[in-house]
């Protein structure tokens, strides 16, 4: 049977190049990123090296491995890709 529990909204990828979203801005994780941009982990990890994708924050306090990203830097960083022709 279906679980009752509440989904977190997805974000649309729209005709025009634009993602909505019904929620506020929000930590999103890898998986997530992954998810949403269509990269691999390796990918993105060297996009941020480069300086071509939003770096992450720091989940915890100093020294803490988890990392996340603001929601709404991925949706910039999607909407400022170019189009196809």
């Amino acid at each position: 049977m279906a679980s009752t529990a509440q989904r977190r909204p997805r974000l649309r990828l729209v005709t025009d190049n634009t993602c909505t979203c019904q929620m506020g801005d929000r930590i999103v994780r890898i998986g997530e990123v992954c998810e949403l941009t269509g990269l691999s982990r390796t990918t993105i990890w060297r996009r941020i090296d480069d300086g071509s994708f939003p770096p992450s924050i720091p989940l915890g306090p100093e020294g803490t491995r988890a990392r996340g990203w603001r929601l709404s830097d991925i949706q910039a960083w999607i909407d400022a890709l170019p189009t196809a022709a």
